[in-house]
């Protein structure tokens, strides 16, 4: 069996404890990596999942794609998100198509998690926003989504 790969972008993370949680339940070898920092090569991997925070509107993780959209379009990828909008939200509908499309129509899957504002982890900018906004200060993590990519990935028969 071809190897796993999970590629993340958090930036509080609430992504990388989902991207944990993932790992924990998928079996085989699965190598985990900071896409930032990730120097292997993708055509590697028979999978690849992609899990990225959201933040001011934009999926962290897209330049990463962006740049390896040659190789990604041709992998089988899986993508999920973090963020406090819903995913039928305008603001999440236009992120997502901040993805270049070859790779969006492609993809095997997508999901959007709820994730946390942890104030002690913000910046003044970022706390200035979040008061103008009036965002509340919810811790929205929920690992039970974790089992809707297994599914999804099982449905695809990579699991």
């Amino acid at each position: 069996m071809k190897r796993k790969l999970i590629l993340f972008r958090s930036k509080y993370g609430s992504t990388k404890e989902y991207i944990k949680e993932l790992a924990e339940r998928i079996q085989g070898d699965c190598v985990i990596s900071d896409a930032k920092n990730f120097s292997g090569n993708l055509k590697d991997y028979n999978l690849i999942i992609l899990g990225s925070c959201t933040y001011m509107g934009r999926i962290m993780i897209v330049d990463f794609i962006k740049k390896n959209k040659q190789i990604l379009k041709r992998r089988k990828v899986y993508l999920f998100v973090v963020g406090l909008i819903p995913e039928d939200n305008e603001a999440s509908k236009q992120s997502f198509e901040l993805i270049p499309e070859e790779i969006r129509k492609n993809l095997l899957g997508y999901r959007k998690f709820p994730g946390r504002i942890n104030i002690t982890k913000l910046n003044f900018f970022e706390r200035m926003i979040l008061k103008m906004t009036k965002a509340k200060m919810e811790d929205l993590v929920d690992y039970s989504q974790v089992d809707l990519v297994i599914e999804d990935l099982k449905e695809s028969g990579l699991l």
